[in-house]
């Protein structure tokens, strides 16, 4: 018998190539409740004839809280959990179970791993704890984009984590994050909160607009509520990326150097530094940077983890730096590394036929 009744609920535009995956992996739900933004496809359609409960919520302006809560509105008064699952998103099997085994009348929020991303052999890349599963009455979504759950609830907040609940994203590529930063830029009017500035930097370095990007990243380190270290080593990293774009190789290293010592066991800014450090063709630092972060054996979850510092990218710079420097057996030994991680890459393989030929040529 199931213990509690489970909406599954998310927001939709033009998503039709989307809706038979998304309906297959959540079927163990009580209710799928959709809001339509706007479709020109068969989203609305292909959802209906998959029992899905779809409403017409377009906005104009458009903001992603204002969307999401009015989905929230058309849930089931009667539901206990409500999960929020957008149509690019593929729950794992078994998730209602995982969810229910945990899950008590006191709780009002539920933590769950995230797959953000793959490698190509389809292994998880970027990885994180996520918030999008919640008790029906206690919360109502927050901020034109990158939204947050509020808790409005008058018990005390209740937070666990779900293990074995894990949710997998698999993004539409030609789809825009074009409007993105009008939203932030609304968002930190709005409510100038660490996590805003902390999104709408980042959304500058991503627009290339470097230096709006280090000021605002600036005043998100300057907030005095910007207290959580992860956070603030990815925003030293991007300001070292905006100086690393404009060619000011002196203030990337500095900031890169800053992140790693405000959030020393994370391989991330170890292996951003070791980077900058081979595109300038400093061979030494990149590999002593990249063995540096391969002394770090796991990842973080509790901010995005970058790919780069979990796949191949570490294992390879480090040899291709070994082979700069004539150190013969380390290049072969971290080669072979970067192999176990990416056995179809070419250009990895045709390293590795090198650095073997190399090694076993006679010393002169």
């Amino acid at each position: 018998m199931r213990k509690y009744k489970i909406c599954v609920y998310g927001i939709a535009k033009n998503e039709e190539k989307f809706i038979s995956r998304f309906m297959d992996s959540v079927q163990d739900a009580d209710w799928v409740v959709v809001g339509d933004t706007g479709s020109m496809d068969q989203t609305v359609e292909l959802l209906r004839s998959r029992g899905a409960l779809v409403y017409d919520v377009s906005l104009n302006p458009f903001r992603f809280d204002q969307a999401r809560n009015a989905v929230l509105d058309k849930i089931p008064q009667e539901a206990d959990i409500c999960i929020s699952v957008d149509m690019d998103e593929v729950l794992s099997p078994g998730w209602r179970e995982a969810l229910e085994n945990v899950w008590t009348p006191d709780c009002t929020q539920g933590l769950f791993l995230y797959n953000w991303s793959f490698a190509p052999d389809g292994t998880p890349e970027i990885q994180y704890w996520y918030q999008k599963i919640h008790a029906r009455h206690a919360y109502r979504w927050l901020y034109p984009v990158h939204e947050v759950l509020d808790y409005v609830g008058e018990a005390p907040e209740k937070i666990i984590k779900v293990p074995h609940f894990i949710l997998n994203h698999y993004p539409d590529p030609q789809k825009s994050r074009s409007f993105y930063l009008d939203l932030l830029q609304l968002a930190v009017k709005e409510a100038p909160t660490p996590r805003n500035l902390h999104y709408l930097g980042r959304e500058y370095m991503y627009a290339q607009r470097y230096a709006e990007s280090i000021t605002v990243l600036q005043q998100y380190l300057n907030h005095p509520a910007a207290l959580w270290d992860e956070e603030r080593s990815a925003s030293m990293r991007f300001i070292a990326r905006d100086f690393q774009a404009q060619e000011n190789l002196l203030q990337a290293i500095v900031w890169f150097k800053k992140a790693i010592q405000e959030t020393p066991w994370l391989r991330e800014p170890y292996v951003e530094l070791a980077l900058l450090y081979y595109h300038w063709q400093h061979f030494a630092p990149a590999l002593f940077y990249c063995e540096k972060a391969l002394e770090i054996p796991s990842k973080s979850f509790d901010y995005i983890n970058e790919s780069n510092a979990w796949d191949a990218t570490p294992y390879d710079i480090a040899a291709i730096s070994c082979h700069h420097l004539h150190l013969k057996e380390k290049a072969l030994f971290y080669s072979e590394k970067a192999l176990e991680k990416a056995p179809w890459d070419e250009r990895l393989q045709k390293n590795h036929q090198i650095y073997l030929r190399e090694k076993n040529q006679p010393t002169q």
